[in-house]
């Protein structure tokens, strides 16, 4: 990177390492202002470099220009933890406000950094900003802190640079992951509430068969008449829970960790789980139009953003974390680029619902792809609304009943006996 004509090379050289706190007390006035100069130029110069040339990651990290304290603060940040899914979103929010306001990019980050309310956005525009200083674009800038889960933004950060519509494919973004966290905030309330209901049904279950029931068993043994069936049968289940209980528990933690280590390494038993999952009875259709609610707002931002459909089906399958629709997916983008149109490639594959295939033909049809795609995400983000209160609806109180009558016939079954006994003595 050239510095300013008359510009001292140390001056520029600190105001390339605003990253580092201490180097930021120790300048000078004139090194803050050839600093803010330098973030402004950097911000107007940023897209037409990103137009012209993508930097890859070798270049970034071997700029010869940048001073050895910047060049440290950047891998710095590299090494260091990715930024908060909720800090990133807020960070494509802001940025694309204060572009859609008219300011520099390099001017934006330098606000961001100053006016952040949380440490990691500040770190996040600080550490960006000094790589754009550094003549880089923002995609390539914003990659170490990204990292691998989060290829979809860069590549969308990238095309919007290259088209001249970052401002809109950072608005999109924000929207994007905001109505990703929406859905899936729903989707776990539907199955973790109930879920805990029942965790807790035998929860007290069990304390009352370890630690009342042994009570009441005591209190029994004095008893000369027979004790009611029901009662019985608590008793024995009680001594079950006392003999076997820990080792029961202790093989279900066991078999549960296995489970989950296997499906995070093993692509067999991830796909079976993930099938599994789409074919439960009340909890499968919910699955269903969530994953497609999520592939209809993911096509829609990235084909929105100026991709090819190829490009924007192999995008979605990215940011897919089902794996029976991300095969699906891939094999929509074998399928088209064979010439086959989205309709023909989705109408052969039964993840796809009908409903979907003949909205995303008549947006090919007519020419209006990005429209229909809207209407499609539009649709099943409200069905999945829909089935989550549903689920909820028929759920708790169907939980709510079985606790009661669980946790009561156990205390009834406890009780029957002083009931008999009290009969007997009146």
């Amino acid at each position: 990177m050239k510095t300013q004509p008359g510009l001292d090379p140390a001056i520029a050289s600190n105001a390339i390492a605003t990253a580092s706190d201490a180097e930021i007390a120790a300048q000078s006035t004139t090194g803050q202002a050839a600093a803010s100069l330098q973030w402004q130029d950097a911000g107007a110069a940023s897209l037409s470099i990103a137009s012209k040339h993508k930097k890859s990651a070798h270049n970034v990290s071997t700029e010869p220009s940048v001073s050895g304290s910047a060049y440290a603060a950047m891998h710095k940040w590299r090494r260091s933890p990715q930024v908060k899914p909720t800090e990133l979103t807020r960070f494509f929010q802001q940025t694309a406000s204060l572009l859609q306001a008219g300011i520099p990019l390099g001017r934006a980050l330098e606000i961001l950094h100053d006016s952040a309310h949380s440490k990691d956005l500040a770190q996040l525009s600080r550490s960006v900003g000094a790589e754009i200083l550094g003549g880089h674009p923002l995609s390539d800038a914003l990659q170490p802190a990204l990292g691998n889960t989060e290829q979809y933004a860069v590549a969308l950060i990238r095309v919007g640079e290259q088209c001249g519509r970052l401002e809109a494919v950072l608005t999109r973004l924000a929207n994007d992951r905001e109505k990703a966290k929406t859905l899936r905030r729903r989707v776990t309330k539907a199955m973790t509430q109930p879920s805990l209901v029942f965790l807790t049904a035998i929860g007290v279950t069990a304390i009352l068969l370890a630690k009342v029931v042994p009570q009441f068993e005591l209190m029994f043994q004095s008893f000369d008449k027979e004790l009611p069936a029901l009662t019985q049968l608590v008793i024995q289940a009680s001594m079950v829970m006392r003999d076997f209980g820990l080792p029961v528990l202790g093989f279900g933690i066991m078999l549960t960790v296995v489970l989950r280590i296997l499906q995070s390494q093993n692509s067999k038993v991830r796909m079976a789980s993930h099938r599994l999952l789409c074919g439960l009875p009340l909890f499968g259709p919910l699955v269903r139009d969530y994953n497609i609610a999520r592939f209809a707002v993911t096509l829609l931002t990235a084909y929105a953003s100026g991709v090819t459909v190829v490009e924007a089906l192999s995008l979605a399958r990215a940011t897919t974390t089902n794996r029976c629709y991300a095969n699906a997916i891939e094999a929509l983008s074998e399928v088209i680029t064979q010439g086959q149109s989205l309709y023909t490639s989705m109408a052969t594959e039964p993840l796809f619902p009908p409903l979907l295939c003949q909205i995303v033909r008549i947006g090919e049809e007519t020419g209006s792809l990005e429209n229909m795609l809207a209407k499609a995400s539009a649709h099943y983000t409200t069905s999945v609304d829909d089935q989550v209160d549903r689920i909820l609806q028929f759920i708790e109180p169907g939980l709510m009943i079985f606790l009661g009558v669980f946790v009561g016939g156990l205390i009834l079954a406890l009780y029957m006996p002083i009931f008999q006994m009290g009969a007997v003595l009146g």
